[in-house]
């Protein structure tokens, strides 16, 4: 794939992102604007998404609809609000994407929502890691939260070094998955795991999130379990918000450069990475 493909996709990601909430969007609008056609733009864009443009509006639609019911919405209403006359046409097309009807969604079942990566990305980060040059000066917050006992919903993976290689070991549907669950804490992460929390067999890298105490949930997908972190000091590290979206590898290098050189004597504690996992929450 050369780069005129990838900034194809992506601007027929941008294009989707924008009208998806115009229930009278759809694929051929795609092909109309794009200039190629459907069999060539679908060729490229299932190779680096995984879906046709049909199947990835579809996916984006259902994914929005049911963050709609996990807050309260009626079903009908997400149902229609997603572009389907029917309920059961709607609970069809849940099912088979997320493997549970819309009903035990709405009562807390976890579902692996889709997230619309932007193919691009990946390549930025990959290509620029190691060498992105700040234009300016970024700002990075340091914050403490004082964490009480609490558990984690994990994937462990087995050979895992950082997010690409998590991803392409165990795919990308954890964000989704783990960010459908209403008890969460905070947004899902790819984590580092302390030591004493690796089982023989797996890396250190796993994607994980945080829950209350008190949770238990015995229907989790399959690879998923959850395990138990003690009451700590976490401190976080956030970069100011970026406008434009291809800067994303600057802001993360720019935390990592504030993660390396801060000093922790400054607000009397000691860096401690057996305590619990170090969370990298992405840009």
């Amino acid at each position: 794939m050369n780069d005129s493909n990838f900034e194809t996709v992506t601007a027929v990601q941008r294009l989707i992102l924008k009208n998806i909430d115009d229930e009278n969007f759809c694929a051929e609008d795609v092909y109309r604007c794009v200039g190629y056609s459907p069999r060539h733009i679908n060729r490229i864009f299932k190779f680096l998404t995984g879906k046709t443009v049909s199947e990835y509006i579809k996916a984006l639609r259902l994914s929005k609809s049911s963050v709609e019911i996990e807050h309260g919405k009626r079903i009908l209403d997400a149902a229609l609000d997603a572009g389907f006359e029917t309920n059961e046409g709607y609970s069809k097309a849940f099912e088979k994407l997320f493997g549970v009807l819309p009903s035990e969604h709405k009562n807390g079942v976890m579902i692996p929502r889709f997230i619309p990566y932007p193919v691009y990305h990946s390549v930025k980060q990959i290509r620029e890691q190691g060498g992105a040059k700040l234009k300016e000066s970024i700002l990075v917050t340091v914050f403490t939260v004082d964490k009480p006992k609490r558990k984690m919903i994990i994937l462990r993976s087995r050979n895992a070094t950082d997010y690409f290689s998590f991803c392409e070991e165990c795919g990308c549907e954890w964000e989704g998955y783990l960010n459908s669950n209403p008890k969460k804490l905070d947004t899902a992460a790819i984590v580092t795991l302390p030591d004493s929390f690796v089982k023989v067999g797996t890396s250190k890298i796993a994607a994980g999130i945080e829950v209350p105490f008190d949770y238990t949930d015995s229907a989790l997908a399959d690879g998923y379990e959850i395990i138990e972190l003690p009451e700590c000091i976490m401190v976080y590290f956030k970069s100011q918000p970026f406008e434009n979206e291809d800067d994303f590898c600057l802001y993360i290098d720019a935390v990592n450069n504030a993660l390396e050189t801060f000093d922790f004597s400054g607000i009397s504690l000691e860096k401690d990475l057996t305590k619990g996992p170090f969370m990298n929450f992405g840009a």
